[in-house]
């Protein structure tokens, strides 16, 4: 049985309730509690139970929620307000077993709650501990899921003493490891276009990739992340886990995710022949300001930009080079993917966010040549994609026991297999800035005859 699997037949009953463990927490504010608000929307009313980690009375703990909502999103306001009747808040110290009591008596008769883990990675094995000592979770209460936000550890064996900490607490069935990207519309429908769309796919089966690109732009800076990102940096807050799933979907054998077992281990053998990275392979960068950011120390060499060079033994990529960027302050926010093939043609999938899209532009000709074929260009535009978006796909899920956006503990342990070389690595922090799409230092990871894709300002209409 692998850990996605219930040994029951039967399908999971529906949650009834949820719970998020740091409502007033950033992430809660920007993407879980605007998720939970359309999920709940126009059905039989779940329990709502917001946890804060200051024991300073509801109103307070509403009015923080309220304000993190509201900083992410001014519209959300009225609808914020008219939810807000529906949530019964909880405040304190996890340390405490009182918190997990309060919470346990706000759910009252609840069968199947959800508990969204929105909390430091620091807490995790705390509140697991918490939850099945008050019979929130684990055998007292068989039908609880657990969902546990990235980052899933700090390194490998950080990862596998919080795997062993969750097997100790629930039944496989109960967890489900959260990496948005897995939930993400475009993502998931890269997936399906590879397992389905014969043309998508043929460049991998045609043998025909000089090069396969990754870049995720970011125009935003920490902002008021600057002590989540002191202690985590871009090597553990984007790549080890969203780029190297989608690393993982690009080099995977094509499998449609509607399959959650077969999509898993396609995803996770992919993972598994990526080898890991050694220091000339990685390029690290930190934005003009970063030093300036609150939280963040005036001598800080923490990396926000990454430019990596992988290899992978998977049948589909063997042998071609894998290039991956990812930063912050960048020109513009974007994910895409592009397949530099042979002869300078291209294939380009925007990932979101706001337009999806694939472009397939093919190589300019020379002045002055003959055309013995016509240049072609080919945009699909695929509609807007928000994370948020994920958030609800994700909240969906785990509603409906759904573990197909759930990551696998061997998925996560092959992940950090690949970056564990370079975790404490000294490797040169270049400065680069604002607006810029990184340091100039990137482009020598790239293979001959290869540029990262220039027109970044719109991918999808002029690939």
């Amino acid at each position: 049985m692998t850990d996605a699997q219930d040994a029951s037949t039967k399908p999971p009953a529906a949650a009834n309730a949820f719970v998020v463990f740091g409502a007033t927490g950033d992430l809660a504010g920007k993407m879980i509690v605007p998720a939970l608000m359309r999920i709940v929307a126009g059905t039989p009313p779940p329990r709502i139970v917001a946890v804060g980690s200051r024991d300073d009375g509801a109103e307070q703990l509403r009015g923080r929620m309220r304000a993190q909502v509201v900083a992410h999103d001014a519209s959300l306001a009225a609808a914020f307000d008219a939810f807000a009747p529906r949530i019964a808040f909880v405040g304190g110290d996890l340390a405490s077993d009182r918190v997990f009591a309060d919470v346990a008596k706000a759910l009252g008769s609840a069968r199947n709650p959800v508990h969204y883990l929105a909390i430091p990675p620091s807490l995790f094995e705390r509140a697991l501990d918490g939850l099945v000592a008050a019979g929130l979770a684990g055998a007292k209460r068989p039908g609880a899921r657990v969902a546990i936000e990235k980052p899933f550890g700090h390194d490998l064996a950080s990862a596998q003493a919080l795997e062993a900490a969750v097997a100790r607490a629930l039944d496989p069935s109960a967890a489900w490891r959260i990496d948005h990207f897995l939930a993400k519309d475009p993502v998931r429908a890269l997936a399906d276009l590879r397992a389905h769309a014969t043309f998508v796919d043929a460049p991998w089966r045609a043998g025909a990739l000089a090069a396969i690109e990754i870049t995720m732009a970011e125009a935003f800076g920490v902002g008021t992340r600057g002590a989540f990102y002191e202690r985590t940096g871009v090597l553990r807050d984007v790549f080890q886990n969203h780029l190297l799933e989608l690393v993982a979907i690009a080099t995977m054998d094509p499998c449609a995710p509607r399959d959650a077992e077969a999509f898993a281990a396609a995803r996770i053998a992919a993972l598994r022949a990526i080898a890991p990275l050694a220091p000339g392979d990685v390029v690290y960068g930190q934005y003009d300001g970063y030093r300036d950011e609150p939280d963040v120390a005036r001598g800080s060499d923490v990396a926000t930009f990454l430019a990596v060079r992988l290899a992978s033994r998977a049948p589909r990529a063997a042998g071609v080079p894998i290039v991956v960027r990812a930063g912050k302050s960048l020109a513009l926010t974007a994910t895409t993917l592009t397949l530099h093939l042979a002869g300078g043609d291209r294939m380009a999938f925007r990932l979101g966010p706001g337009d999806t899209g694939i472009a397939i532009r093919a190589a300019r000709l020379a002045p002055h040549t003959l055309a013995r074929r016509m240049p072609l260009a080919i945009v699909a535009k695929t509609g807007d994609d928000e994370d948020r978006d994920a958030y609800v796909n994700i909240l969906a899920a785990l509603r409906d026991g759904d573990h197909s956006v759930s990551e696998r503990a061997e998925g996560v342990f092959a992940a950090w297999r690949v970056v564990e070389p370079v975790l404490a690595a000294p490797i040169r922090v270049h400065r680069y800035a604002r607006g810029s799409m990184g340091p100039a230092e990137a482009d020598r990871l790239l293979p001959h005859g290869v540029r990262w894709l220039d027109a970044m300002t719109a991918p999808v209409t002029d690939p």
